[in-house]
């Protein structure tokens, strides 16, 4: 799972870095926006597929059939996509430790205070999209229970379907991020957010229409942010420190995703287990607790971002 893990957060940034190293007109935040976007595709896809094979054949076929997906986009990488006319790196082949870790860049990156800012915002913003996804299933079962109804789609069926719905939120809301600002759109969509998460979380025992309303809205304003951090980092990002940078934003970014899911987890065994309502309710408040808090530092940090 470690491996498996390192291989999504491996790809993410440098297939952005493809992306980004490549466009020449147009503007690159909306490329940006439709890149993240399709990220959310893939995970619904996931819940999707992953319903319906393990019905069918099994959990060990789930990943199994499951793990064709990055093998396929190895192949469109290496098929479909042109090299450089001229490549931007002509350092040595070998890699070397800083390399990896180059400190010294992040050090200069994080004195930036608008890139710190989309990193710190990316941080705690992956970190209650991963615990979200991560335990959604989980939460429809345990309101299946709740309620004693069935609803007309299994768990996973239905988790994929919510999570359809940040596609077009990612690429609408960097839409509104470059008319209004990018910092009142992040603030607004953390804290609205924050409050659909909380709503949520209470709303077991009530109507399946309202827990899937919730639900959706909860996915919405989850991915309504995303393309605007990620878009706002790479067009800010001073150029002879923009990798390092979109490699600080990778690595916190999914650092937060490692956190968000555990954050929950633990929570819910400390405030009395998954069968408990009252412990859902703390769960879903430590994970959106951390957009609150974020918003509230940084609105004080007059021009952290236009």
């Amino acid at each position: 799972m470690a491996i498996n893990g390192a291989g999504l957060a491996g790809t993410y940034m440098p297939g952005l870095k493809i992306l980004s190293d490549r466009i020449k007109t147009g503007e690159l935040s909306r490329h940006i926006a439709f890149y993240t976007a399709f990220f959310g595709i893939g995970t619904g896809f996931s819940y999707l597929c992953s319903g319906w094979i393990l019905d069918g054949l099994g959990w060990r076929y789930v990943f199994g059939i499951i793990a064709l997906g990055p093998f396929t986009a190895l192949l469109i990488v290496l098929i479909f996509i042109p090299a450089l006319t001229h490549e931007k790196w002509h350092g040595p082949i070998h890699i070397r430790l800083h390399d990896i870790f180059p400190v010294d860049k992040w050090r200069l990156v994080l004195q930036d205070k608008t890139a710190s800012g989309f990193i710190f915002g990316c941080t705690v913003h992956s970190i209650e999209l991963f615990a979200s996804r991560s335990w959604l299933v989980a939460f429809f079962a345990f309101c299946a229970i709740t309620t004693g109804d069935s609803f007309l789609l299994t768990a996973t069926t239905l988790a994929g379907v919510i999570n359809f719905f940040g596609v077009p939120a990612s690429i609408t809301g960097n839409e509104i991020a470059l008319r209004i600002g990018r910092q009142k759109w992040i603030f607004f969509v953390m804290l609205t957010s924050a409050a659909f998460g909380m709503a949520l979380a209470l709303s077991t025992g009530q109507s399946w229409w309202l827990i899937v309303a919730l639900a959706t809205g909860h996915a919405i304003f989850i991915m309504a942010d995303s393309a605007t951090l990620t878009a706002g980092l790479v067009v800010s990002a001073q150029e002879n420190i923009k990798g390092a940078a979109m490699g600080l934003h990778s690595l916190m970014g999914f650092g937060g995703g490692l956190l968000g899911p555990a954050i929950f987890g633990f929570v819910l065994d400390l405030t009395g287990s998954r069968s408990s309502q009252i412990a859902w309710v703390w769960a879903y408040f430590a994970i959106v607790i951390w957009g609150v808090l974020f918003v509230l530092l940084y609105e004080r940090r007059n021009g952290w971002v236009s």
